[in-house]
């Protein structure tokens, strides 16, 4: 046990039992004994306040004598400002992690970064808390969990094991409220959704996995958590869930799913007011575009729509103005019609980057945009004029996701809000 303040108390759990509390910064012992080649699984149970504790090396079996590798490592919440980016290398079976300079955008490799996953990790998502961060693995068909150090944005390995999903996980998301995470299954056609415990154990929940359309792609909460959207790729459509605040459960919506007009869609935006969504429509080189009714969840396509464009994925900047999406070697630009939500197409549209532009991501103030060039390893910034919507690259891009090493497969990059 280490970096357990004075005075704080962390409850541990030896198999989701057997509960002990530890004071201090010392060894611990359970009061049940295992036997010999028996499993052990140690995980938290209750976090001392304004702290996150996590385990490492917390379970295995029995082998003769104590175990002593079990690690238990405590950080203070003070990082609530940290500005943090994650990207998942599939290929490489690691997180790359990086903090953002808020004056100037420019990422820094966040201590021990690159962080191991387990298998393909294929995609991750940040609780809106900052505290946790969640991993699907699309070759294990499940979800791992991390604790996220509040002062640097190290990822910290929690100790609850791996949580089965569906078939072919690639797609993650986190409801607003921190109390629920949800899994895209593509092979499995539906979705798998957990309670998060404070301590950041998952529970499934009751109903779940929920159906989807054919192969889900991309999966994202409209801002006011009520409504959950899943891009589906083998029917080309959107499917639309109501969500229980109290359970998690999901419900569809009236006339979901709603056709997208496009071909294999790939990727789910939606503007910070919870007035519009937009997909990109990999095949058919198009953004569909919706409007969002508050009430019900429902989609209707908004006038214009599909536009065409070379689009892998697609995101609306922070004050809800403009649409970005990837496209290869480029990144088209859209101012966006605030009432109706309908896209025009910048003149100084599109921007340069790089070789194979398929992620994309906005910080949390709005004022940067960060693309994944999936061919080079690296992370290209660009600052946002929020007038004009044109985009500047920002000093020292682009950013190695490890530095000096290539292969890597990163498939998703992602920031903080």
């Amino acid at each position: 046990m280490s970096g357990l303040p004075s005075g704080a108390s962390v409850t541990l759990l030896d198999n989701g039992g057997d509960a002990t509390t530890v004071s201090s910064n010392t060894t611990f012992t359970f009061s049940t004994a295992l036997a010999t080649g028996a499993q052990y699984a140690v995980t938290v149970g209750t976090q001392p306040t304004g702290e996150t504790c996590a385990v490492t090396a917390g379970s295995g079996a029995i082998a003769a004598g104590s175990i002593t590798s079990v690690i238990v490592t405590c950080v203070a919440n003070t990082g609530a400002n940290l500005k943090l980016v994650y990207v998942t290398n599939a290929s490489n079976n690691t997180i790359s992690g990086f903090t953002t300079n808020t004056a100037t955008g420019a990422l820094t490799l966040t201590p021990g970064s690159p962080y191991a996953g387990s298998g393909e990790v294929y995609a991750i998502a940040i609780d809106p808390d900052k505290r946790l961060a969640f991993c699907v693995t699309s070759n294990g068909d499940y979800i791992t969990a991390f604790a996220i150090d509040p002062a640097s944005g190290e990822l910290l390995p929690l100790g609850g094991g791996l949580y089965s999903t569906g078939g072919v996980p690639i797609a993650i998301t986190v409801d607003p409220s921190s109390h629920f995470v949800f899994s895209a299954n593509s092979a499995g056609n539906s979705i798998s959704a957990f309670s998060i415990a404070p301590s950041g154990i998952l529970t499934e929940i009751t109903g779940s996995p929920f159906a989807a359309g054919s192969q889900p792609t991309a999966i994202a909460f409209e801002p006011h958590g009520k409504f959950l959207y899943v891009a589906n790729a083998g029917d080309n459509t959107v499917s639309a869930y109501s969500m229980n605040a109290a359970t998690g459960q999901l419900t569809a919506v009236a006339g979901s799913p709603f056709a997208t007009g496009g071909m294999h869609p790939q990727s789910i935006a939606i503007d910070p007011s919870g007035a519009s969504l937009y997909v990109a429509n990999f095949s058919s080189n198009s953004i569909s575009g919706f409007t969002i009714d508050s009430a019900s969840g429902a989609l209707t396509a908004i006038t214009g729509s599909p536009y065409s464009e070379s689009a892998i994925a697609v995101v609306v900047d922070g004050t809800g103005g403009y649409v970005y999406v990837a496209g290869g070697a480029n990144v088209p630009a859209f101012a966006r019609n605030q009432n109706t939500g309908a896209l025009t197409e910048l003149a100084t549209s599109p921007f340069p980057a790089g070789p194979n532009a398929t992620s994309l991501a906005v910080d949390a103030s709005g004022g940067y945009l960060y693309i994944l060039d999936n061919l080079n390893d690296e992370v290209r910034g660009y600052s946002i004029d929020t007038g004009t919507g044109s985009l500047t690259a920002i000093a020292g891009s682009p950013f190695a996701l490890i530095p000096g090493k290539q292969g890597l497969g990163p498939t998703v990059i992602v920031t903080s809000q």
